[in-house]
C-alpha cells in the first residue's frame, strides 16, 4: 500500500494537466483576444475572482510536483508565472 503522501502526489499530477486546460479556456473565454494571448487586463471582477483562485491552485500544484508537459498556450505559463490575477 502507498504511503499518503505519494497517493496525494499521483492525484496532484493527474489533475493538474486538466486544472490547467480549465484555466486557459476559462481566461480565453474572458480576455479580449490580442496576438500573444489574451489581454488579462480586460477581465472582469466576476472573472478574476473565480479564475484568481484557479491560478492560485495550480501555482500551489505546481510547486508541488512541478509543471507538467501538456498542450497548454505558451501564454499560460506566463500567466502561472507572473502571478497575474
Amino acid at each position: 500500500m502507498r504511503a499518503p503522501v505519494d497517493q496525494i502526489t499521483s492525484t496532484v499530477k493527474l489533475v493538474l494537466p486538466l486544472l490547467r486546460a480549465d484555466a486557459a479556456v476559462a481566461i480565453e473565454s474572458e480576455a479580449v483576444p490580442r496576438e500573444g494571448g489574451p489581454d488579462l487586463a480586460s477581465i472582469g471582477e466576476d472573472g478574476a475572482a473565480w479564475i484568481g483562485p484557479l491560478l492560485h491552485a495550480i501555482r500551489e500544484a505546481e510547486r508541488l510536483v512541478g509543471r507538467p508537459r501538456d498542450d497548454a498556450p505558451a501564454w499560460l505559463d506566463a500567466v502561472i508565472d507572473g502571478g497575474a490575477l
